[in-house]
């Protein structure tokens, strides 16, 4: 069977207590290691596509606008010399290697040459961490923690630092490294360090030395961060900056072998989960996962990505959907050399980069000829409202086939626009995650919908209604992550899947026997009304309705889990006539005039007024973020006792109410917690 279902097949039942309904599953075989693959394209003994260009730094987002680009060939060496600095560094089986690094040449090297040694790779996205007040200490939480078994050290052994001016700055680290590197230093300076990142004036000869720190570190947030580097940073950890790298890569070995192959069970790669709800997850990926997962993806993209496909590689290699990608697009290219076909990439630095060029973009798919964009929602937002401007660079898209959207639900009128552009392009979306790797994909073009199961996912639902087609996805297969990283989340176990192998996503979707899966929400997101879970989506959508000065709604659960539990919508609007009894009064007349239901009214309505409203909620909430976000700032309001009184009460019906209420009984400290949203 091919990686779609079959729409006659029988349902069948999983087993309790995953009870539910089960989509069979195709098989994958004769897998091939990551290594393995580049090898048989670039290797001076069986490489079969030596000569071709791989990849190519676009002009328009190199420095100098100078190209750039690999062979295999080239590829493949980088990934030998590379090995050979690992080795040289004392770096081996069971080391961890830490990197920063953005799209570029030197991320081939880096990354693929550590899995050549046997160390486990850990892509540090700084670019995630930049407008993060805690950055500091999420970096010294990735950096410190990954302990990958029980008799395993905690903290990485080498940190490798890309080319960009902002990895750059990161350098001090090499500095308070070399200073805890020594232990009676380390024993003098802990305290000392200690004293000046709690701004404790000096005294006696700790003088001397806050002249010295206050030159790296100035201000208070420095000093604290300071601290924060000298107490959590590994002391055995090496710090290695692009100059250095260049240097050691300069005086390597070209012909140091490389191992290409290693157990299913040795784990790779550590992929870091946003944090939007604590600290980053640490996910471990194995060589066998990743095998797994270039398989099925080049088994099931055979009609996707073809012969004399160039590719525009945007999307992050430190996140599971550009990973997935530039993976595939190596094997797809490999399965395709007998016949003499080629596959391409071009790549950007960062799309979060990039976008702010959208000119070069598309001068970049011109010259290049790209065929196959793979992106974020967002971004083909920004791309279609930017075309909307300069309707006469539309055509500079001639060349693009294909796109592919993941990471996000794709608008119905982002959709709409790209295809008004062009309506051949075909549209594909997709459906993935760190933990279980990428299980669905739609080829079929119908929007809203992220597809049927790639080869050798198994899919299964668990519905809590009565409805089969709906409910939580479930996924088994050998792509599933081993497990999360000791020290790095508070959770219960450190196991992804259950005894049975299912990974239980969290996604709620419905299924369409003719065009695949749907997501509908989160799971945690959902909300019991009337004993039945809702989407906070549903809820949503029927408050806009109240008035069209409405910027956004977010509904989420009170008392979540409890027989008390409710939704509660926090609305922002820049009207500051807008109430919540001219909502409600508003809400309950489109309910008597039949335009929705009475369960779609939320009990509670906190409305921000835009003088009072937090920047980071300003033109709508990012959705997955968000919820998390304002369940946070919402439960502070309601149940922040630190004080007195919560400064938000929820009131039930009273006397002359019609319905139950919000009143903000203390508006000076109901600011003062909205302004700590202040910095996203």
């Amino acid at each position: 069977m091919d990686s779609h279902f079959a729409s006659e097949t029988s349902v069948l039942t999983i087993p309790s207590p995953q009870k539910g309904t089960l989509f069979p599953v195709s098989q994958v075989t004769d897998r091939l290691s990551m290594l393995d693959i580049l090898s048989k394209l670039g290797s001076p003994t069986e490489g079969i596509c030596r000569e071709r260009t791989a990849v190519t730094v676009s002009r328009y987002f190199a420095p100098n606008r100078e190209e750039a680009s690999l062979t295999y060939g080239e590829l493949f060496e980088n990934v030998t010399r590379m090995a050979s600095v690992y080795r040289g560094m004392g770096l081996g089986d069971g080391s961890k290697v830490a990197m920063a690094e953005t799209n570029s040449l030197d991320f081939f090297g880096t990354y693929f040459g550590g899995l050549a040694v046997g160390a486990t790779m850990v892509p540090i996205n700084l670019l995630a961490l930049q407008d993060e007040s805690s950055k500091t200490r999420r970096l010294v939480h990735m950096l410190a923690t990954p302990k990958l078994g029980p008799q395993d050290r905690p903290g990485v052994d080498a940190y490798v630092l890309g080319a960009d001016p902002m990895f750059e700055k990161m350098q001090s680290l090499g500095k308070i490294l070399k200073m805890k590197k020594n232990p009676l230093v380390r024993r003098f300076l802990d305290p000392v360090i200690t004293r000046f990142g709690q701004g404790q004036p000096p005294q006696g000869l700790d003088g001397l030395l806050f002249n010295v720190l206050k030159k790296n570190a100035p201000t208070p947030k420095a000093r604290e961060d300071l601290m924060v580097l000298f107490q959590g940073l590994p002391a055995s950890m090496r710090l290695v900056t692009s100059q250095e790298r260049n240097q050691l890569l300069a005086q390597a070995s070209q012909s140091v072998g490389v191992q290409m192959t290693f157990p299913d069970e040795k784990i790779a790669d550590i992929l870091y989960t946003s944090g939007t709800s604590g600290n980053p997850k640490g996910v471990a990926l194995t060589h066998g996962n990743l095998a797994f997962s270039v398989k099925s993806l080049t088994d099931g993209t055979e009609d996707v990505i073809c012969d004399n496909d160039v590719l525009l590689m945007g999307l992050p290699f430190f996140h599971i959907f550009g990973k997935a990608v530039m993976l595939t697009a190596f094997s797809r290219q490999l399965a395709l050399a007998p016949q003499g076909g080629r596959v391409e990439m071009v790549l950007l630095p960062s799309l979060s980069k990039a976008v702010q060029n959208l000119d070069g973009i598309l001068k970049t798919i011109q010259d290049y000829g790209v065929t196959i964009l793979p992106a974020v929602p967002v971004f083909l937002e920004k791309l279609v409202a930017y075309l909307r401007i300069h309707p006469n660079k539309a055509e500079m898209l001639a060349s693009l086939k294909t796109i592919i959207s993941g990471g996000a639900a794709l608008k119905v009128e982002t959709y709409e626009a790209l295809k008004n552009l062009n309506p051949s392009l075909r549209i594909i979306e997709g459906y993935g995650s760190s933990e279980g790797g990428i299980n669905l994909l739609n080829k079929t073009g119908v929007q809203g919908y992220v597809g049927t199961p790639l080869p050798g996912n198994e899919i299964g639902l668990e519905g809590s209604g009565e409805d089969p087609s709906k409910g939580e996805l479930l996924v088994r297969s050998d792509g599933v992550s081993a497990g999360y990283v000791e020290g790095t989340t508070d959770a219960r176990g450190l196991t992804i899947a259950d005894a049975s192998g299912w990974f239980r996503t969290g996604d709620v979707v419905s299924y369409d026997p003719n065009h695949g899966f749907k997501i509908i929400g989160r799971d945690s997101f959902f909300i019991k009304i009337d004993n039945e879970k809702r989407s906070p989506g549903e809820l949503e959508e029927a408050v806009k309705l109240a008035h069209p000065s409405i910027v956004d709604v977010m509904v989420v659960p009170h008392l979540a889990g409890s027989i008390h539990e409710m939704p509660v919508g926090v609305v922002v609007t820049p009207d500051t006539s807008v109430t919540e009894a001219s909502l409600k009064t508003a809400l309950y007349q489109l309910a008597k005039d039949n335009q929705i239901t009475r369960w779609k009214i939320p009990k509670h309505l906190i409305v921000l007024h835009q003088e009072a409203m937090p920047p980071r909620f300003d033109n709508g909430f990012k959705r997955d973020a968000g919820y998390k976000v304002v369940r946070e700032f919402f439960n502070r309001l309601v149940t922040d006792s630190s004080e007195g009184s919560a400064p938000v009460a929820l009131r039930p019906k009273g006397e002359g109410s019609r319905w139950e209420w919000t009143e903000i009984r203390d508006a000076d400290r109901f600011h003062a917690i909205a302004q700590q949203y202040n910095t996203p």
